[in-house]
């Protein structure tokens, strides 16, 4: 299972996405995704990012986690929610990657 989820991912190639002025990135060499707010979230956001395994990193300032199925997944969740209490649609449109194609 863990092979196939990382050649699945390094096949799909780096994307970067934005959800309203939320970041969403694939990092494949780290094998992280991230999501990035262009402020401090609120107490409720960082609660649902860590119910969902997303831990703050200083170096990247960006919330992030494992990239694989679970962890996209676990994004998915996460906007989702953090887009109902925004009252906003972060419904993870189809990603781009860096070379363009879906």
């Amino acid at each position: 299972k863990k092979r196939e989820d990382l050649a699945r991912t390094k096949a799909a190639g780096a994307s970067e996405r934005s959800e309203g002025d939320i970041e969403v990135e694939e990092d494949i060499e780290a094998m992280r995704i991230r999501i990035r707010f262009p402020d401090k979230p609120e107490p409720e956001v960082r609660s649902i990012l860590k119910q969902n395994g997303f831990k703050w990193s200083q170096s990247t300032g960006a919330w992030q986690r494992q990239l694989n199925d679970a962890g996209r997944e676990a994004a998915k969740r996460a906007l989702s929610d953090i887009g109902r209490i925004a009252g906003e649609d972060y419904g993870m449109t189809p990603s781009r990657n860096r070379r363009g194609r879906r």
